[in-house]
Order: structure tokens, then sequence, then C-alpha cells
């Protein structure tokens, strides 16, 4: 409510003059933002559609995509509790990643539970252990080697 008083305040004070250069002035610059935006939509758009091909393509290369993508899609499930889980999921199935772009997919999969895992607990995403302490992702990358 205050701020609708402001408003109309400023707005009755203000010359038209001014309110009329202030408009120009502010379309530009709106158009600007609108016209990189879309660029940036556009851009985004083509990078998820090729992300997209290459899941695609690299899951039917696997030697059984259907288990492959049931791993993927329990990884988005696991939660606080499941890195033992992880860890055994991935050693049991490393024989399906036999492709370097198979590997490098479950462990982006490993990766993005891990980072998720460590939000809903409050933690910092990017926070790696010291050498002599380990974690889920580094322990799926040494089994993937």
């Amino acid at each position: 409510m205050r701020s609708d008083f402001f408003t109309q305040y400023a707005n009755d004070a203000t010359p038209r003059a001014v309110q009329r250069k202030e408009t120009r002035a502010s379309q530009k610059e709106r158009d600007r933002i609108q016209a990189q935006q879309d660029a940036e939509a556009i851009l985004s758009k083509a990078a998820r559609a090729a992300d997209r091909a290459w899941r695609e393509k690299t899951i039917a290369e696997c030697e059984d995509p259907a288990a492959m993508e049931s791993i993927i899609g329990w990884l988005k499930r696991t939660g606080p509790d499941d890195g033992e889980a992880i860890v055994e999921t991935v050693t049991q199935a490393a024989g399906l990643f036999k492709g370097s772009d198979a590997r490098r997919m479950i462990l982006q999969a490993v990766d993005k539970a891990s980072c998720r895992i460590r939000r809903k607990l409050g933690l910092r995403e990017l926070d790696d252990p010291l050498p002599p302490e380990t974690n889920v992702f580094f322990e799926c990358q040494e089994i993937l080697r």
C-alpha cells in the first residue's frame, strides 16, 4: 500500500518530458535485455538438444541400454544413506560401462546425485575431501578406471 502512494507521488511530481525520456531509455534497455535473453535461450536449447542426443546415443551403444537407464534413474532417487549402495551398484555394473562415453555418463550421474544429496544436507556441493579420505564419486571413478 505504501509503495503505491510513493509511486503515485513520484509520477505526479515528475514532469512529463522526463517521464517520456525515462520510458524511451528504459524501453531500449528492456529490448536489449530481451534480445540477449532470447539469444541465450536459443543457445541453451541447442546445448540441451545436443546433450540429449549424446545421452541417447551413449545409452544405445551400451551392452544393456535398459540397465543403464535404470541405474541412472535410480541414481536420481538416491538419498544420504545410499553411498555404499551407489558404489556397490557401480561395481556390479562396471561391465556395462565399456566405452569412455558410458563411463563419463555414469560418473556425471554419480556426481549429480552426490551434489543433490549434499545440497539436501545443507553442505557445499564441491567440497572434495583431502587425499586420505574419499567420497562416492572418487570411489566410483577408481572402479571404472
